[in-house]
């Protein structure tokens, strides 16, 4: 989406107004952006800056009590994984969608020999140096693209572009998936991608896993796209102050600044 696109979802907030949201809100499948005040309509906003907000706003919310997020309890229809959403779409645009891959076994002077497998074998050529081996064992590859894993994957990317795609520009076209999870079966996946964390020992294996399991749960019934969905704060201030204080955190006698009524 382009800078002038992503202004016309925004939604400057003024002293004036009742609602003290400031973050992201999914309304009826589209985004509204809720600024903190000191932006201004004629500011130029960019899909940088409204990620710094949401971060700025997970990161230093008071104790975390004040973000609504999947993981909070803020109100059960606030799902939305921001954080999960962008990690599997910035993770899908570099390296594509997850495969595994099956490894075979095959007779053939193609491909990387197995010679311990090779060497098993009797060899029908012998001469005074020892056996020649014309027949070797080659280990070759091919990708599994019908496994589990992949297929939730899909799903993800999918429902991560369906979410959050318009911050990226839609700059990638992604199928749509074969598999589809919704609120009924998305506990039987769930339960298969822990399995899977379980048994995995690789950190960007674990950390996609993870990531999928966030936007599982919080997937709702197949009419979810019409519900609202939020990640923010309605106490900024409590961010703005933090902030403020790591920015001038090298300053002696910070207290003495502090205004007094």
């Amino acid at each position: 989406m382009s800078n002038n696109c992503l202004k016309d979802i925004c939604k400057f907030n003024t002293s004036n107004d009742y609602d003290s949201f400031v973050g992201l809100r999914i309304i009826n499948n589209s985004p509204v952006i809720y600024l903190p005040l000191g932006y201004n309509f004629e500011d130029d906003i960019t899909a940088k800056d409204i990620d710094n907000l949401i971060t700025g706003i997970k990161r230093f919310s008071l104790k975390n009590n004040d973000y609504f997020d999947i993981n909070d309890s803020h109100n059960n229809e606030d799902k939305f994984p921001y954080f999960s959403y962008k990690w599997i779409i910035e993770n899908y645009l570099q390296y594509g969608y997850y495969n595994e891959f099956e490894y075979t076994e095959e007779i053939g002077i193609n491909g990387k020999i197995n010679w311990k497998r090779t060497v098993s074998k009797p060899s029908e050529i012998f001469t005074k140096k020892g056996p020649i081996y014309n027949n070797f064992i080659i280990k070759k590859s091919r990708v599994n693209d019908s496994n589990l894993l992949t297929r939730i994957h899909e799903f993800c990317v999918y429902d991560s572009y369906q979410k959050l795609g318009w911050l990226f520009d839609n700059k990638s076209t992604v199928k749509k998936p074969i598999l589809f999870i919704d609120e009924k079966n998305k506990n039987k996946f769930i339960s298969i991608l822990n399995k899977e964390l379980k048994k995995t020992f690789k950190d960007s294996k674990k950390e996609l896993i993870e990531n999928m399991i966030k936007i599982l749960i919080g997937i709702d019934d197949i009419k979810h796209n019409k519900k609202s969905f939020e990640c923010g704060t309605t106490k900024y201030y409590h961010v703005w102050e933090k902030m403020i204080d790591i920015a001038f955190s090298n300053i002696k006698n910070i207290g003495n600044y502090y205004p007094h009524g």
